[in-house]
């Protein structure tokens, strides 16, 4: 703040104008580095898509009356490397953060 505006602050005084301005010391919601945002969407719409073409199929064979199992399987993060970044951000606001 010192080399950009030349007014010196301590943390305190820092964290006192962010919180007046609705800013929150918050954890980041973690992002993978090599993540892409188009393909979430794509597998987000893609996913609509293939349980409707499914239960469409179902209905039409006749088999309306058995239950569609949808079933997810998490990675477990194997070898992930805990970290705790905080960041300053908006109130009701959870950022991306790069881990």
């Amino acid at each position: 703040i010192e080399e950009a505006f030349g007014v010196a602050y301590a943390d305190e005084s820092v964290r006192r104008l962010l919180q007046r301005e609705g800013f929150r010391f918050v954890s980041g919601r973690p992002e993978h580095l090599r993540g892409c945002a188009g393909a979430r969407s794509a597998f987000r719409s893609g996913f609509r898509s293939l349980v409707t073409a499914r239960l469409r199929s179902a209905f039409e064979a006749g088999g309306a009356s058995r239950p569609v199992e949808v079933r997810f399987q998490d990675e477990a993060w194997v070898g992930q490397k805990g970290m705790t970044s905080r960041l300053w951000a908006r109130r009701g606001t959870r950022p991306a953060r790069r881990s």
